[in-house]
């Protein structure tokens, strides 16, 4: 088969001769980016996908403010006299926190009845459960155990409250002078989560690649391009979107993009331990199909969406700049590795 190879030999030559040069540089210029990355504009909430919606604006437009919500469980020896005591406690250092709106729990509630002054009139009448006294919730309670399952757990022996805040904030002053389990979420769980979820793919990513191909070389390499391309990608998106948070899913956009660019070249260079052919054999392709990418997606970035705006974005700068890695980064790290015999043995040869 007749290829019509450039003359590559010169610039092959130079990343040869500079090649810890230009690995440090990149990797640099990685560091100063992921340090620029501002985390705040990061969220998992799924209202994200929601910001263009005709419905969300029209629920703006009736002030209708949202509200954290966060879980407290509170351990007791049962459900007696003295738990309703420290519940009560509980809730009252709970209201008297000002981040605190409103606290759903077994004394905010009402209990409607029939109340029958003869068999031919009856009254509505409501029972609120902060008027009861201890020994007399207690009692109610026990009368109607069914009704209130989402505050009383008897087997755990905990009562609940829902605690609704404007904001997150922090209840580890509680937790030390009461029995406590908080489940809350918060803009830091985000970056928790986004970090974790980082994490676990390049580890993912690593696994496989030293499986399918036998080679440290494929593992380090995929993480390194994949890893700068998602930081590259993302400063600039929030360069040219400064104030449009982005979802973590967007994430995995850029790593399924650049995913596929690095293993078009490295693929190449594995079975022929050749730097020039990997790279001449490529580029004029590669670069085609990124230039068709941007060509494609850049009228999208017209429409006056945030979400399709962030998701174009992700797809052109992915695509863009695993393409300038794979020919620049990728064929200096490489010349660090040799693969004797290489296989991959999943791969079906056709003659």
């Amino acid at each position: 088969m007749y290829y019509d190879m450039q003359n590559l030999s010169p610039y092959i030559t130079f990343l040869k001769n500079y090649r810890i040069f230009v690995i440090l540089f990149i990797f640099l210029l990685g560091l100063f980016a992921f340090i620029s990355i501002n985390p705040s504009l990061f969220s998992s909430d799924e209202r994200i996908w929601l910001q263009d919606s005709i419905e969300l604006e029209r629920t703006k437009d009736k002030n209708l403010e949202s509200q954290y919500v966060t879980k407290i469980s509170l351990h007791t020896a049962g459900f007696d006299v003295s738990s309703v005591q420290e519940l009560k406690e509980l809730e009252a250092r709970l209201i008297s926190l000002k981040e605190v709106s409103y606290v759903s729990s077994l004394l905010s509630q009402k209990h409607f009845y029939n109340h029958k002054d003869s068999d031919e009139s009856s009254l509505i009448k409501v029972i609120e459960t902060d008027s009861l006294k201890n020994v007399e919730l207690v009692e109610f309670i026990k009368d109607f155990p069914q009704l209130y399952n989402a505050y009383v757990h008897y087997e755990n022996k905990n009562l609940i409250l829902y605690v609704f805040t404007k904001e997150s904030f922090e209840l580890a002053s509680l937790s030390k002078d009461y029995s406590i389990d908080v489940e809350q979420i918060s803009s830091s769980d985000d970056k928790w989560e986004y970090l974790l979820f980082v994490g676990l793919s390049a580890l993912i990513i690593m696994i496989l690649f030293k499986l399918v191909f036998k080679s440290y070389a494929a593992s380090i390499t995929a993480v390194s391009i994949i890893g700068l391309t998602l930081i590259f990608s993302i400063v600039f998106v929030q360069i040219l979107l400064p104030s449009v948070a982005v979802h973590i899913a967007m994430s995995l956009v850029i790593v399924s993009i650049s995913l596929l660019d690095y293993l078009y070249f490295y693929y190449r260079w594995h079975v022929s331990q050749a730097r020039l052919k990997s790279i001449d054999r490529n580029i004029k392709p590669s670069f085609w199909t990124t230039t068709i990418t941007v060509v494609g997606l850049a009228p999208l970035l017209l429409i006056d969406s945030d979400v399709i705006k962030v998701l174009c974005l992700s797809a052109i700068f992915a695509s863009s700049i695993a393409y300038l890695l794979n020919i620049t980064l990728l064929p200096a790290m490489l010349s660090f590795f040799q693969v004797h015999h290489p296989k991959v043995p999943y791969a079906i040869t056709l003659y």
